[in-house]
């Protein structure tokens, strides 16, 4: 199953949220611009997942959402790797908490913006046309 999230602006912060194989939460955070998204092979996915309903949370937040000072006051903002700083892989990491989301909500409050969510389980079998109409099966 692939989430895939597309943005007006494409700096907002997207943070996707879905339940692995072994029963806890996994997902993605970033920018809208890089592709957020997810894929869950066979492997990852839970054995039953195309015979029941599946659960998706996708929070979109605002390109100026103060996410880098609510990452610092309630995780620290710990860095993922180097340079020791909190920068947008931290920010992104520390999305994937719940605390940090909520603190975040309270913080930016609901925002008119545009986006969408496509939900995608199993590849393409024709290329996009550029008109915007659907493609066609070759």
């Amino acid at each position: 199953m692939t989430p895939k999230v597309v943005c007006d602006d494409p700096r907002a912060w997207v943070v996707i949220q879905q339940q692995l194989r072994s029963g806890e939460s996994g997902g993605s955070a970033g920018r809208c611009e890089d592709s957020v998204g997810g894929h869950h092979d066979r492997l990852s996915a839970p054995s039953n997942w195309l015979k029941r309903p599946q659960s998706l949370q996708v929070w979109v937040f605002p390109a100026d959402a103060p996410v880098r000072e609510v990452a610092k006051a309630v995780t620290d903002c710990k860095p993922v790797r180097k340079p020791k700083k909190c920068d947008e892989t931290a920010q992104s990491h520390a999305l994937m908490r719940p605390e940090v989301r909520e603190r975040l909500l309270t913080q930016v409050g609901e925002r008119p913006g545009g986006w969408a969510v496509g939900i995608y389980d199993r590849l393409a079998t024709a290329e996009p046309v550029q008109n915007g109409e659907p493609p066609t099966g070759r």
